[in-house]
């Protein structure tokens, strides 16, 4: 008998209890119940940060190494990350929200509960990642690379996946319904994927070009 589908379902981040204001972050530190917005930090080495329960604002980490971070339960609004490095990031029940991200590096990090809605994460760097529960609604993803990505329980709606790559990524449950799918590479190698009605001629025609199939 088949096995039942399984739906991203991210839990959504618990809301700090009587945040603090922060003015600002540095390398390492450990914030509990914490709130900032309208920070510049772009280019500032952020590694080994650990949030839980916090809340960003308006915050610009453009380029900032963010390097084996742990985020849980945390939520960005209107934040830049584009250029920034969150190399082998933990993030727990994290939710970005119109955020821009453009070439943000997740190589080898890991989302789990994770949802990203209406932002721009264009070239991103996945490979190699992990992801369980995630879902991203609305997003740019553009040449993103999810090359070798674990992907369970997963949820691409409505985004614009043109030329991403998924090669010899591991899908469990990948659900593509409403998005781009044109030119996506790496499709062929995929299984349990979910794509609506109108998907698919443009991803069949992705799998035909990888594996060499000719329609006369």
């Amino acid at each position: 008998m088949a096995r039942t589908r399984r739906r991203a379902d991210p839990a959504p981040p618990e809301a700090p209890d009587d945040p603090c204001t922060v003015t600002t972050l540095t390398r390492g530190d450990q914030l509990v119940d914490a709130a900032c917005a309208d920070l510049v930090l772009g280019g500032e080495d952020l590694a080994h940060m650990r949030l839980v329960r916090c809340e960003l604002a308006r915050v610009r980490l453009t380029a900032a190494s963010l390097r084996a971070v742990t985020w849980v339960d945390v939520t960005l609004t209107d934040c830049e990350l584009s250029g920034a490095a969150l190399v082998e990031a933990d993030l727990t029940r994290v939710a970005f929200v119109r955020c821009r991200a453009t070439g943000v590096d997740l190589n080898r990090s890991v989302l789990r509960h994770v949802r990203a809605v209406d932002a721009g994460f264009r070239d991103a760097n996945l490979r190699f990642a992990r992801l369980e529960h995630t879902l991203c609604e609305d997003l740019d993803l553009v040449g993103a690379d999810l090359t070798g990505a674990n992907l369970d329980a997963v949820g691409l709606h409505g985004c614009d996946l043109t030329g991403a790559s998924f090669a010899n990524a591991d899908a469990k449950d990948l659900d593509l319904r409403g998005s781009v799918v044109d030119g996506v590479r790496g499709v062929a190698e995929l299984r349990r994927v979910t794509i609506g009605v109108d998907q698919v001629v443009p991803y069949a025609t992705s799998v035909f070009a990888e594996t060499d199939v000719a329609v006369e």
